[in-house]
């Protein structure tokens, strides 16, 4: 009787041993997954960066600036910018464009403009997003059946900054068929990430 109750207690011994290591184990793993917003801002800095509009109602109505002779200038551009922390990196630079189901266009034709820190030095491409026919652009959320939508593009596969610093990102905004607004948009994001160089 006395040897099965060693065995019982060693038993236990072996179980409270083994659960103390599975809960070690888990928090470092915790630990790994979960950071805190300052860790991942840091992480962030380290890799690039990342720059959001958001659009007011979600609507896009162009800037309009007054002239003291009383004409009105309207901006369509956006500008966003970020920091550059390594001159001797290259960066993938992606637009995403979060945007409604309901939005009344079918596309939008945007130009980037990519100014390095210290504007010695731009690069310009344009794209068209398609609103209607992109089938891979992720579901955020669905409310009734309205759903907030996210389109990716990247604008700039490798593109290289003679200095580090702030550079600026100008989106102009382009709407079709000569509207001078339109609603169903929520924000646009501008995110430069380092990539490896590309072989020359």
């Amino acid at each position: 009787m006395k040897i099965l109750f060693n065995n019982i207690q060693l038993i236990l011994i072996v179980m409270i041993i083994s659960a103390l290591v599975v809960s070690c184990k888990d928090k470092k793993e915790k630990s790994k997954e979960f950071q805190t917003p300052e860790q991942e801002i840091a992480v962030e800095k380290e890799l690039g960066f990342s720059a959001t509009h958001k659009f007011p109602n979600n609507t896009y109505i162009p800037r309009k600036e007054f002239l003291d002779n009383g004409d009105i200038i309207l901006h369509h551009e956006v500008l966003m910018k970020g920091e550059i922390p390594d001159e001797n990196a290259q960066y993938a630079v992606t637009v995403y464009t979060d945007y409604y189901s309901d939005i009344d266009i079918s596309y939008l034709p945007i130009v980037v403009t990519a100014y390095s820190p210290d504007s010695t030095f731009k690069r310009t491409q344009q794209y068209k997003i398609m609103f209607t026919e992109n089938k891979d652009d992720r579901v955020l959320e669905e409310t009734n059946g309205k759903r907030l939508m996210r389109h990716a593009h990247t604008i700039f596969q490798n593109i290289k900054f003679p200095s580090k610093g702030m550079a600026t990102f100008k989106v102009e905004i382009v709407p079709p068929d000569a509207k001078f607004s339109f609603t169903g948009i929520k924000a646009m994001t501008v995110k430069a990430e380092k990539v490896e160089p590309s072989e020359k």
